[in-house]
């Protein structure tokens, strides 16, 4: 633990001067022989597991196939030994392709549409060889002079390096995918224009089809991105039954189907008919302005699909927007609240329940019966994606491998300073119209000086040089403008003025590294510290427009950005690869021993039971500090009772000061055996009500769920538990566990739906549930003493006899005061409840009422 202590000074020595980061460009081929195969270990302890699906793993075969240059793999050299401290995902993809571990799934193929089902071995041999030829970008650190370097030093450099490249990753948001994918198609566009000329017909959309948080943010360029989504999504919702739009392919098909439209539609008469039901639906949120559930999103989104179906009936659903339709409808939505004010508005049978509710009212009220067949069931229509796509695929062939196929040289090495250079002359365009908007956390950003002054290479820019000389960057966005930010560099952007970052002149926080520099602006540094940023070689990846005719900048921009589960902040895949070792291990062997029925994911692919367990020792630690009511909130949101951890942000400061400092590792270490406690002894033994000769293990899974009495497992339910039982010792479990486990389940249901409880009063009736609870399971502390006088006076109503073992008992002997009913059995602390013993009485009695 003493090495740990002395961190800061030694790592931040090495990094400084013992590491060594070496690029190098190595073909598939080379990387994946079995001699060097064997040499490298893809997971060590501190990465998370592996985590992408068919689809994931696809579309990152089909990027390298097509040619699209691939983040680097990030290796440390250790005597020989490689470990892959970033890019395991990649890399395993890479070696499970090879191996014929899996073929070629259609929903991750976006360009090679007929290599569907194509595992490595059935490509054709000059696909093959293309593959294995493809060179990949690999970034190889090393600690050099390192004789009086310890493991544990070297371990730390490891993590160290792994966080750099993993903390600053911000995946593209669904709506930032979507807009580059729509980005020429004419009905978005013609809708994006509408609403930036006309305020206020955006404003009623967003009042209406927006949520509470988005109403907020309607001067958010990101919000119309997001809008554009749900629209798209109205535009055809009325052609995919309900039922089978709740699925994957049923959205798939929906999005299809709108590719479909919109190529030919004309984009004037699809807004007027938008906006036409528009006009419907705000007259009839003015009727209902002042009462629930007016102001849910999801009555308004239903209630249009209603509207577009009664056009496609060949109903005028103007006949609608009058006020005693209105009225009539308004008092319905009333009646039918549990449906429209249900607790979860997303949940598949709500969802569902909730269209066919309200298409119901609609085909009654003009005769028509066969509505909720149509258009909420698959049971007539029967569609599938197949109806959209080709089903007989040609083979995989040489041409459309070509077509796709990019033609770029290798990354050349620019400067910080050529860059500049090269925007001033107006030859970067840093924001082409798909990009994303500027991310503004300055942590990331001066985490990405940081590595800069250190000397760690950054990923590459790449640009797309257009005929006409300028290069659009299609990734490397946020880089780029967090290094002119930082030095107060102006840049061109997309309507060709010059502006300067949101981040411009921001001073540097948080750096773990290089704490000296912390508060300080570019034009605080030293100049040999400024001239290292000027000289700064970046890495860019050009890709001609000349060489490569039937390029779609769109389409690398998103394989550039969509990473597929990025690594979350304050989470445990990103706790695992920091934290001190030996708490890391002992979390996930915790969790192992229990995870075939404590668990809160099934499949635990992203280290969710880990992450829960992390937290509940931390809710052990903080209780003993008595902190807990500062770090646990419970609170009310869509009718029922939610618990969550205030900051998961504290939660990792925590688990770093537990890294450093042995008498807080000592104090987290306890809660770890705190939480074994609580699940071994509490929570197993509450399970067991009954005799289990045999498979212990899924009747404690059948059990946990019972009690839960939610249909799914979540966070709050675990929470909830931990919170119960946090007061009430194994004992009094052990004495009463039908009776606390069936007010526990109570408890649980009621959390999980209070409308019967008014919303300012729920949260005050929750704690009153558990303090009764308490009240009657929890023992009384033991603060009864006896003065010498009660002591004599007591030992001479028992009249001189040890009621234990019914032999003499003097003043004089070495006697103890025991509880009749111990208190850790629900005994009170109270005179009628004590006798005077023999010591060693007390002690052969232990836990058990006389």
């Amino acid at each position: 633990m003493s090495e740990l202590i002395a961190r800061d000074d030694q790592v931040e020595a090495i990094f400084r001067q013992n590491l060594n980061i070496k690029p190098k460009s190595m073909p598939i081929e080379s990387l994946f022989t079995d001699r060097l195969r064997n040499r490298i270990t893809y997971d060590p302890y501190y990465q998370r597991k592996y985590v992408w699906d068919k689809q994931k793993a696809t579309y990152f075969i089909e990027s390298i196939l097509v040619g699209t240059e691939i983040p680097p793999l990030i290796f440390f050299n250790s005597g020989g030994q490689l470990e892959v401290i970033d890019g395991r995902q990649r890399f395993q993809t890479i070696d499970r392709y090879i191996k014929g571990e899996f073929e070629l799934a259609r929903r991750g193929l976006f360009s090679l549409k007929s290599f569907v089902g194509m595992k490595f071995d059935r490509l054709s041999d000059s696909i093959r060889n293309t593959f294995m030829d493809t060179a990949l970008r690999v970034i190889e650190f090393a600690i050099v002079a390192s004789d009086d370097i310890t493991d544990v030093q070297e371990d730390m450099i490891k993590k160290e390096v792994f966080r750099r490249y993993n903390s600053g990753i911000t995946p593209l948001r669904k709506s930032e995918i979507e807009k580059a994918e729509y980005i020429e198609n004419e009905v978005t566009q013609y809708f994006r224009e509408q609403f930036q000329t006309n305020a206020h017909e955006y404003r009623d959309v967003v009042h209406i089809l927006g949520s509470e948080r988005n109403k907020g943010r309607i001067e958010d360029p990101r919000l119309l991105d997001e809008i554009m989504i749900d629209i798209r999504k109205l535009l055809v919702l009325q052609e995919v039954p309900i039922r089978y739009f709740q699925n994957e392919s049923g959205r798939e098909v929906a999005k299809l189907i709108y590719e479909d439209f919109s190529d030919r539609a004309e984009p004037q008469k699809v807004y007027q008919g938008f906006q036409s039901k528009i006009r419907t639906l705000k007259a009839f949120y003015k009727r209902v302005s002042t009462q629930k559930p007016s102001n849910n999103h999801y009555l308004y989104e239903t209630l249009y699909w209603s509207l577009a179906i009664l056009e496609k009936e060949g109903i005028d659903f103007s006949k609608v927007a009058n006020p005693e339709f209105i009225n009539g409808f308004a008092d319905y939505v009333q009646n039918q609240a549990h449906v429209y004010d249900a607790e979860s508005q997303l949940f598949r049978a709500v969802t569902i329940a909730r269209f066919e509710t309200t298409i119901k009212y609609f085909g009654e009220l003009f005769s028509r019966t066969n509505l909720t067949d149509l258009y909420v069931s698959n049971k007539i229509r029967g569609l599938s994606v197949n109806q959209f796509r080709s089903v007989d695929r040609p083979p995989a062939n040489i041409d459309d491998f070509t077509f796709h196929r990019l033609n770029k040289p290798d990354a050349q090495t620019i400067t910080v300073e050529n860059l500049n250079s090269r925007m001033r002359r107006r030859r970067v365009l840093v924001r082409p119209a798909y990009q994303r908007y500027e991310s503004i956390s300055i942590a990331k950003a001066s985490a990405i000086i940081e590595s800069m002054l250190l000397g760690i290479e950054l990923p590459p820019i790449f640009v797309f040089n257009r005929k006409d000389g300028v290069m659009e960057v299609l990734d490397g966005q946020q880089r780029i403008l967090t290094i002119f930010g930082f030095m107060n560099l102006e840049f061109l952007d997309e309507r060709g003025v010059w502006a300067r970052s949101a981040k411009n002149g921001f001073k540097l926080i948080n750096l773990r590294i290089l704490k000296e520099l912390n508060g300080k602006k570019f034009e605080d540094l030293d100049v040999p510290l400024q001239d290292k940023l000027w000289d700064f070689n970046l890495s860019q990846v050009n890709i001609d427009e000349d060489l490569n005719p039937n390029f779609e900048p769109v389409d690398l921009f998103i394989r550039l950005n969509n990473k597929p589960y990025p690594i979350k902040d304050n989470t445990f895949e990103m706790w695992n690869s920091y934290i001190d070792r030996s708490i890391v291990q002992e979390i996930k062997d915790n969790t192992e021993q229990h995870q075939k029925w404590f668990y809160l994911r099934s499949d635990n692919k992203r280290m969710d039971d880990e992450n829960l367990y992390t937290i509940l020792a931390y809710l052990e630690y903080q209780k003993v500090a008595g902190q807990l009511e500062n770090v646990l909130e419970f609170y009310t949101r869509n009718e029922r009772i939610n618990a969550r951890v205030k900051s998961t942000g504290h939660v990792t400061r925590l688990l770093e000061l537990v890294s450093q400092n042995d008498k807080e590792q000592e104090k987290f270490v306890t809660g770890i055996k705190a939480v074994e406690s609580f699940i071994k002894k509490k929570v197993k033994t509450l399970l067991i009500d009954k005799n289990v000769t045999h498979d212990i293990e899924t009747h404690l899974k059948k059990e946990l769920t019972i009690l839960f009495g939610a249909g799914r497992r979540t966070r709050n339910l675990f929470y909830v538990l931990w919170y119960i039982l946090s007061r009430i010792n194994y004992s009094m479990i052990l004495a009463h566990r039908v009776t606390l486990k069936a007010r526990i389940h109570q408890t649980m249901r009621f959390i999980e739906n209070t409308k019967n409880v008014p919303e300012d009063t729920a949260i005050e009736f929750f704690y009153s549930l558990v303090s009764s609870i308490w009240e009657d399971h929890c023992p009384d502390e033991r603060r009864l003493k006896l003065t010498t006088n009660e002591l004599t006076q007591r030992i001479g109503t028992q009249s001189n006899i040890c009621p234990l073992c019914g032999e003499k008992l003097y003043i004089g002997d070495e006697v103890e005061v025991d509880h009749i009913i111990p208190i850790s059995l629900g005994g009170p602390d109270t005179l009628d409840n004590i006798q005077i013993v023999h010591w060693i009485c007390n002690r052969k009695k232990g836990n058990k009422a006389t």
